[in-house]
């Protein structure tokens, strides 16, 4: 099997008030954030740095106005001046802001105007400061957006809590567990499970849910089922991302297992059109893949797994490779882990189907993310000739 270990990597690393049960209570937590920023554009050669006593850098104004950097607008600006964050993090902020000021002093910003996203709540804290060219995709938007799938039969996987003690874990009913759970790792009723799946923070959004009320054969006498994770950052920590999948199940942890056709979107936040086109993929795309018959998947798996794409492996590396696929090393490894687990996907390593399963297993076996997202591009390619 290929595995996806995306959203358990977030089960692992979240903080308690991070993870959240329902779309709602996550939406309410996006629009607290959204209701007291405050977004402005600056001249980069009228701020400068300063200090709250002692203890923290400041964003100074031009009209001397001061805002307490959060940690990750400090990484921002550093970046912004070419300067060693993690190095700064380690002095004094006396000096730090000195170092900093001295920095844009020598080499300035190279922006005509700089964004600051400022938190209102008591004090003022920069959240984020970023280019002109940064268009900002808010959180709150994302997550109301999905709300309406959990009424066509969506929903996020149960999870176990990962031991951080987290006082909102209850004991898992019949309804929580999903219908196909494997046994001894998937929840079962009377284990004990808590918020997760949904991560919302004043950095970023994820969310991942899974559909079973669709199953798709998946041509062996098995099904699948179809599940996404959609991701978002309003302060320019990563891309919007929206990612579908098909898979066989999902454990207590949130390793997606048997996951296949993972397929992509991935929207930058530059441009005047990121808005429109991010909520065109919410709106559209996404609710066209969770509305999308069971009978079309069906349909395509068997076209995939009907189309021989050469009589030998190098016919179809050469085949795939004439259609930049992906480079030949690496379309023969993939043809390599398609006959080597054959047994797993139950396809001719030369039809379709088998060489998207070669090079599924090459992208979950990769430890690299860019790799991965290479990897799961060029298996979205091989189907894409049938599909």
């Amino acid at each position: 099997m290929s595995n996806l270990y995306k959203a358990s990597e977030q089960w692992a690393s979240r903080p308690d008030d991070e993870r959240f049960w329902t779309l709602a209570e996550m939406t309410a937590q996006c629009e607290w954030y959204r209701e007291r920023a405050r977004e402005v554009h600056v001249d980069p050669k009228a701020v400068s740095f300063g200090t709250d006593g002692a203890n923290e850098v400041t964003l100074v104004g031009p009209e001397g106005g001061a805002a307490r950097m959060g940690n990750y607008a400090f990484g921002q600006v550093s970046g912004l001046l070419g300067a060693p964050a993690g190095y700064l993090r380690t002095l004094p902020a006396p000096v730090v802001a000195d170092c900093l000021n001295s920095s844009m002093r020598r080499n300035g910003f190279e922006r005509d105007s700089l964004q600051v996203l400022f938190h209102q709540n008591g004090g003022l804290i920069a959240r984020a400061v970023t280019s002109e060219k940064y268009s900002r995709i808010w959180n709150a938007d994302v997550s109301r957006s999905l709300e309406p799938l959990s009424e066509r039969g969506w929903r996020v996987p149960p999870a176990r809590p990962t031991g951080s003690g987290d006082a909102r874990a209850r004991t898992a009913t019949e309804e929580d567990c999903l219908k196909n759970r494997l046994a001894g790792i998937g929840i079962k009723p009377g284990d004990t499970i808590a918020p997760a799946g949904l991560y919302a923070s004043d950095k970023d959004m994820f969310a991942f849910m899974v559909n079973e009320d669709l199953p798709v054969a998946d041509g062996k006498g098995g099904v699948l089922y179809r599940g996404f994770i959609v991701e978002n950052s309003e302060v320019g920590d990563r891309a919007f991302k929206v990612t579908t999948f098909l898979y066989n199940s999902v454990c207590g942890n949130h390793i997606v297992w048997g996951a296949r056709d993972v397929r992509e979107v991935k929207i930058v936040h530059v441009g005047g059109r990121v808005t429109s086109r991010a909520k065109w993929e919410l709106d559209r795309g996404l609710k066209a893949y969770a509305e999308s018959s069971a009978e079309d998947d069906t349909r395509r798996i068997r076209a995939a797994r009907d189309l021989i794409l050469g009589e030998t492996s190098d016919e179809v590396v050469q085949k795939l490779f004439a259609r930049k696929v992906a480079a030949k090393a690496v379309l023969v490894d993939a043809y390599d882990a398609a006959a080597t687990h054959e047994g797993d996907h139950g396809a001719d390593p030369k039809s379709a189907w088998g060489m998207n399963a070669g090079l599924t297993r090459l992208s979950q076996e990769s430890r690299y993310a860019d790799r991965r997202v290479e990897m799961d591009r060029s298996a979205a390619k091989v189907l894409d000739a049938v599909w």
